[in-house]
């Protein structure tokens, strides 16, 4: 189960999200096509948007690649009353609800692409207005769904509880990629999916619901997204876990930055407010404040959207108006990624360094230019630039490095710390969306983790628990001390965890640091003066982390710091939907001195996920 996934091959983003790297994987996680993944996809019972048919795997739902019988039988069912329909027609009666003939919603029409999306991803490629269809009217709408419901009568009946809803919606989301032929009945399973989905708490499901009716139809999908997480803040108040409160804030951020990117100023200020209301819910002013800085990053963005559109309308009257065109070229190059529309605007601009870059870089594809000589440029020139400007200016420079060094070690060694500071710039650009995620404890010595530190730590990430305190299963050593866990990957974590010894006569005091790279630690946790005995759990807004840190500082009753286990989580170790009695951590009584099985400690299933929006 994902927490909230927005991940590595996405887009570069310290949250978050939509596009970490692979833009279709980041913008599949909050912009993207349906597996967006919102990349993965967010859903309260599982925080990754996962595709509808692998979502509903689990239930009974279709294989990809069979017909569904029961898609068959909606879409004949649409048919026959289209039949009906058009009969009544011919013999002068009025076909369907008399009540509901005012014309289909207008809907609120993106751009080729949608502002924001990147070129690669599946949002550009889908949401052109020629392909995207007109919004059903109100007594259409109804029709359709009555008939999915009569057909699919039984499972609605027996659709009752929560989990049941959920599974429900997943199969609607199976039946409406199944029905290609049928706009209307394919509008009408997402709908009803979208609501079931909600009735079950399964934000994965209702946002994946979203990004297909976005897909297909002119819908504005930043005011449907809102609408999702207002109701489901407004449902869970006080029933559900931190960790689910969490990820409704990572995912209204997300949305709230996907509506910045498209200039929708509304819904940027509803979802954050969901943000900012749920952060209030958590006894955790580190969370606040992150939040915090999430919505002044999105209102940033999104100020930057209105100086770009203002930009455009004053080219309409000045096409050669310099600083307009420097404005509209940085929002593409260096907010969007089009460098293809954005550098001919930069090359006319205000800014003469950036213009010159701009143009030799135009020029190197058509003559001889040193690529070496052009990524120097660009990092010069990042360096001059403002956040976010910056990030993407830096991720041009490596492009052009990666295309003229040829692997030379010599080159590379003299360029490392750039190319550092360009992976790092990916982080930036999408915060909470950024990193790999798995299923289980990513810092066990089985998913590839390594310990590194004071004394030899085997025990940080062997599983075991030991039943006293002592030299087998522990990591000891004379304070001050200190252990790194690398992970195998860069993970976007949630959760982490440190098992000290159990609360007796002494405590011990220390500091939890995490990093990105392994090298640029950030404090998560200062325990420095906070007595501390037991299992130490901390949840946290997500993260891209390689390495975690472990300061042991002082222990009153030794010499000697203790710790037995440290683990790391990108998703929630256990069910958290609904607001339960606290469950027991790993290390009470019964698991005490062997090896965690395979149903405590699932294996490592690592996968990338897009960065933007929910996500796996």
């Amino acid at each position: 189960m994902q927490l909230l996934a927005f991940g590595k091959d996405p887009l570069p983003g310290w949250w978050p999200i939509a596009g970490l790297m692979e833009y279709r994987t980041i913008v599949a996680a909050v912009v993207g096509g349906l597996a967006l993944a919102l990349c993965g996809g967010i859903m309260l019972a599982q925080p990754m948007v996962v595709s509808a048919t692998q979502a509903t795997s689990a239930s009974g739902g279709i294989e990809d690649t069979s017909i569904d019988p029961q898609a068959a039988e909606v879409a004949g069912a649409m048919e026959a009353r289209s039949v009906e329909d058009e009969q009544a027609k011919e013999s002068g009666q009025t076909p369907g609800p008399t009540s509901d003939s005012e014309s289909a919603p207008k809907g609120e029409a993106l751009p080729p692409g949608g502002l924001g999306a990147e070129p690669t991803s599946a949002a550009t490629e889908s949401r052109t207005e020629s392909r995207r269809l007109p919004v059903p009217s109100a007594g259409e709408l109804r029709t359709a769904e009555n008939l999915v419901r009569e057909v699919l009568a039984s499972e609605f009946a027996a659709a009752k509880a929560p989990p049941q809803k959920s599974a429900l919606a997943g199969k609607l989301l199976a039946l409406a990629l199944d029905t290609e032929d049928d706009p209307l009945a394919r509008f009408a399973l997402c709908t009803l999916a979208r609501d079931l989905a909600l009735e079950g708490f399964d934000l994965s499901r209702a946002w994946e619901a979203v990004q297909l009716l976005g897909r297909y139809y002119v819908v504005d999908e930043s005011k449907l997204k809102t609408e999702i997480f207002e109701r489901l803040v407004k449902e869970t108040r006080g029933t559900v876990s931190a960790e689910a409160n969490l990820m409704l804030i990572e995912g209204s951020i997300v949305a709230a930055r996907e509506a910045a990117l498209a200039g929708k100023s509304e819904s940027v200020s509803r979802l954050l407010a969901v943000a900012q209301t749920v952060a209030r819910r958590l006894d955790n002013p580190v969370i606040r404040q992150e939040v915090v800085q999430h919505a002044k990053a999105v209102e940033s963005l999104l100020a930057r959207w209105n100086a770009f559109s203002q930009a455009l309308k004053t080219l309409e009257v000045n096409p050669s108006d310099p600083a307009a065109r420097t404005t509209v070229g940085l929002w593409k190059c260096m907010v969007e990624g089009n460098w293809d529309a954005g550098l001919p605007y930069l090359v006319g601009g205000n800014q003469p360094t950036l213009a010159a870059v701009a143009a030799l870089d135009l020029k190197a594809r058509q003559s001889a230019v040193d690529p070496l000589t052009l990524a120097e440029r660009w990092f010069e020139e990042a360096e001059k630039l403002e956040v976010p400007y910056r990030y993407r200016a830096v991720l041009r420079a490596k492009e052009w490095f990666q295309a003229g060094q040829e692997n030379d070690p010599e080159i590379q060694k003299r360029w490392q710390p750039r190319l550092e500071a360009a992976f790092l710039a990916e982080l930036a650009l999408f915060p909470l969306q950024y990193g790999a995620v798995a299923e289980g404890n990513v810092a066990l010595a089985r998913a590839g983790a390594q310990v590194v530190g004071s004394t030899s730590a085997v025990g940080l990430t062997d599983g075991i628990i030991p039943p006293v305190v002592g030299p087998q299963g522990m990591a000891i050593a004379p304070y001050p001390c200190e252990w790194t866990v690398v992970l195998q990957d860069v993970y976007r974590l949630r959760e982490i965890r440190v098992k000290l010894p159990d609360p007796g006569k002494s405590v011990q005091f220390f500091v939890l640091s995490v990093s990105p790279d392994g090298k640029n630690f950030q404090v998560l946790a200062d325990h420095s003066k906070v007595p501390s005995a037991g299992w130490q759990r901390f949840i946290f807004l997500a993260r891209p982390v390689k390495a975690i840190r472990l300061q042991g500082i002082s222990h009153t009753g030794d010499k000697n710091f203790y710790v037995s286990e440290l683990e790391a989580y990108t998703t929630a170790p256990a069910p958290w939907i609904v607001k339960t009695a606290p469950a027991a951590v790993p290390g009470a009584a019964g698991r005490r001195g062997r090896v965690l099985d395979p149903s405590e400690r699932p294996g490592i299933r690592s996968r990338r996920v897009p960065a933007v929006g929910p996500s796996p």
